[in-house]
């Protein structure tokens, strides 16, 4: 793997989760320290160092449990078993916020953990990422296009700096 790219990642290490969430089916989690930055209309705002964008598929799991704690299909279905036999998936809203079962199970995964810290992680060649927390649990991302689509994204919210994969590589 590409030295610059090991050098960006290299940052994150030791680094606290600060939270977790979406906008539409893109998960977003919070890495490091809130600092204040100024956003697009000018207003100071607070923001983790990191952020990670994840807009292909992923999961967090815990593997000495076996268990897929929350994934990215989570987005697209209820909180809750649907006993109402008029339900139709595809009816379903999903994109409204604290509605989805992602919305349910990521917040749970971040409120019962007292820190999750990154200990490491793993790349391959495609970009896809394995991110291991604290606990064990682990973050797995899976670049799932041929294409020049965003897979996902870390950034450095206090230089700039980007480091973005595409299924067809990545660029800084």
């Amino acid at each position: 793997m590409n030295r610059k790219i090991l050098d960006f990642l290299d940052q994150i290490c030791g680094e606290k989760i600060a939270y977790i969430g979406r906008t539409s089916d893109m998960m977003w989690i919070g890495i490091g320290d809130i600092v204040e930055i100024m956003d697009q209309k000018g207003k100071l705002i607070e923001r983790s160092r990191f952020a990670l964008h994840v807009q292909c598929s992923w999961k967090i799991v815990n593997s000495q449990k076996k268990e897929i704690i929350v994934a990215s299909s989570d987005f697209y279905f209820p909180q809750s078993t649907i006993d109402d036999e008029d339900f139709y998936v595809e009816n379903f809203e999903w994109d409204i916020q604290g509605k989805n079962l992602f919305d349910k199970k990521a917040k749970e995964w971040f409120d019962t953990r007292s820190s999750i810290n990154i200990n490491s992680y793993n790349i391959n060649e495609y970009g896809d990422l394995q991110i291991i927390f604290s606990n064990n649990e682990r973050l797995r991302i899976f670049v799932d296009s041929s294409d020049n689509t965003e897979a996902w994204r870390l950034f450095n919210v206090l230089s700039g700096k980007h480091l973005v994969f595409t299924g067809q590589g990545y660029q800084f």
